[in-house]
């Protein structure tokens, strides 16, 4: 059994993920517009050098659908990719955090993989074995 939490990190010096959910209609997680002051790390108290979001899923449920957090998310990229450069972000990494019990056998589609590839953007995929209620927020179940 596979769990599967999704997200995609975005950032840049003059990223607004403010302008980038008026746009595009998607709401980000942990947003940051620059000069923003951080509460924690090493710029606490100080002013963020750039903007940063993460786009997540579990925060755009009405928009999913059908579809699985990943191809929700591999699709709203694809849709959206050139407003979010347009906004500022000039990095993005794919995260596919999986949190597997026994076994754990991953496989995804011709069309899914084609789709992540014309994205031209970083992909992590972490694994971890462990209990299954460490990924329930945005996950998906499959045997």
């Amino acid at each position: 059994m596979i769990k599967i939490h999704s997200r995609c990190l975005l950032w840049g010096d003059n990223f607004s993920p403010r302008k980038a959910e008026a746009l595009t209609g998607v709401l980000f997680r942990n947003k940051n517009e620059p000069g923003d002051f951080s509460t924690i790390g090493r710029y606490s108290n100080k002013p963020l050098p750039n903007g940063r979001a993460t786009l997540d899923p579990t925060f755009n449920i009405s928009l999913q659908g059908r579809k699985s957090p990943e191809e929700w998310l591999v699709d709203i990229l694809l849709q959206h990719i050139e407003t979010f450069r347009a906004c500022g972000a000039t990095d993005f990494i794919l995260h596919f955090d999986i949190v597997w019990k026994d076994q754990c056998n991953l496989q995804f589609d011709s069309p899914f993989i084609q789709k992540i590839g014309k994205l031209n953007i970083p992909l992590t995929l972490s694994c971890e074995e462990g209990a299954m209620n460490e990924c329930d927020l945005n996950s998906v179940e499959s045997e």
